[in-house]
């Protein structure tokens, strides 16, 4: 009887694996399928990708720009501040060229 048992809670927990395996980048499933649509649907829509990626350019721009006033003499430092930056600077301006593109082609479509 215990064998059985046992048995059972294995394929329950293996049935919840494969479940994970499945679903595991749905968030939607998780959730009972109940998320807003702009949620779930946020960077495939170019008004909010523009704009996303606009503001953290701007963001990431102004702060760069601020710690290179910040330490005006100090060269060795400069260029720690914009390497520091220059990645977020990078994913930013790929978000907002996602947006144009994304604006582009559905454009396209019309």
């Amino acid at each position: 009887m215990n064998k059985k048992s046992d048995k059972e809670d294995f394929e329950k927990e293996l049935s919840k694996i494969k479940d994970w395996q499945r679903h595991a980048n749905n968030p939607g499933h998780w959730h009972g399928g109940l998320m807003p649509f702009r949620t779930k649907k946020a960077f495939d829509t170019p008004v909010y990708t523009i704009s996303f990626g606009t503001l953290l350019l701007l963001f990431f721009i102004f702060s760069m720009v601020t710690e290179i006033i910040n330490n005006e003499k100090d060269f060795v430092q400069i260029l720690k501040s914009i390497g520091i930056w220059i990645i977020p600077v990078i994913l930013s301006f790929s978000i907002l060229l996602r947006g144009i593109k994304l604006k582009r082609h559905k454009s396209k479509k019309l």
